[in-house]
């Protein structure tokens, strides 16, 4: 089911000659820029490697040093020269202050009250202790990782006799939080995630759903049947089930005068049996085929 990609933007760090060093002994000026790079497989909508805004975090020796908010793709930074210095950076997130020791930066936590809070931008990140010694005429090149999944999901409608009109395509429980600068983060809150409606007939055609990570794991290691990966074999197990995000599937159908609503509903992760874990930077793909005499509600 899952098809890895890695989604990467480039953070170039230069010094061009129209950046002119600090005046005083020891500093040099450093230009940061940041450059969305291609893709080399999958395919991406215009808007996945957008950068609106920027906030970027300096520290040395363990310490916030500088916090620098800009509303374009660079800055100008002044450091000391030959001083080692940990970069962080967030893309497209404007509402984290950070912390003043870099050790507790990775419980730093990002806050959504909402999918639309995504309108703007996908979220990303770079962190990178230790990442930066300042000398003069150097260029670092970082990657900014997307902190989203990206989930394109496919339906076969060619086997139904029926009359069958999908109205909503919906991630439930999906992450409304996230730690940009741990390795993965476990969402603490959730809701109701990206969607789409009004879909009609979708034989042929594909939604693409986004949602932030949420790294629940092999929360059923035991379990090899697609069909026991639900709700109730969950919570015999674990107290995650309200926890792990989920794809819901809604439509109507119709047959000989009959007529009812379908709702299927499935929990995302990195495989379809015993993972209930959401990545950042991967997308997947994720085909669901219909026939006639499935359940209905």
């Amino acid at each position: 089911m899952k098809t890895g990609i890695y989604l990467s933007a480039a953070l170039m760090l230069l010094l061009p000659s129209g950046c002119i060093p600090s005046e005083h002994t020891g500093e040099v000026g450093v230009n940061i820029s940041f450059a969305p790079s291609a893709l080399t497989k999958g395919r991406i909508d215009p808007g996945d490697d957008q950068v609106g805004c920027m906030s970027i975090f300096v520290y040395k020796d363990g310490r916030l040093y500088q916090d620098i908010r800009t509303p374009g793709v660079e800055a100008d930074l002044v450091l000391e020269e030959g001083k080692t210095y940990g970069i962080y950076a967030l893309a497209n997130i404007e509402t984290v202050s950070p912390p003043v020791f870099e050790s507790d930066l990775d419980t730093l936590r990002f806050r959504m009250d909402a999918i639309d809070d995504l309108a703007d931008g996908l979220p990303m990140a770079f962190f990178g202790p230790g990442a930066l010694t300042a000398r003069e005429g150097m260029h670092v090149k970082y990657n900014l990782t997307r902190l989203v999944s990206k989930w394109t999901l496919s339906m076969d409608l060619s086997k139904l006799h029926s009359v069958f009109i999908i109205e909503s395509v919906r991630l439930r429980q999906a992450a409304l939080d996230v730690t940009p600068f741990a390795p993965c983060s476990k969402a603490q809150r959730v809701g109701d995630g990206d969607w789409s409606e009004g879909l009609m007939n979708l034989t042929g055609k594909t939604v693409t759903l986004y949602a932030l990570e949420n790294a629940r794991g092999e929360l059923l290691p035991a379990n090899d049947n697609p069909f026991l990966k639900t709700r109730e074999e969950l919570s015999k197990v674990s107290s995650e089930s309200d926890l792990c995000t989920y794809l819901e599937i809604r439509a109507r159908w119709s047959l000989n005068g009959v007529s009812g609503i379908f709702n299927m509903r499935t929990y995302l992760g990195e495989n379809l049996c015993s993972d209930f874990s959401v990545m950042r930077n991967t997308a997947y793909s994720l085909r669901v085929s219909f026939s006639d005499g499935a359940p209905v509600e």
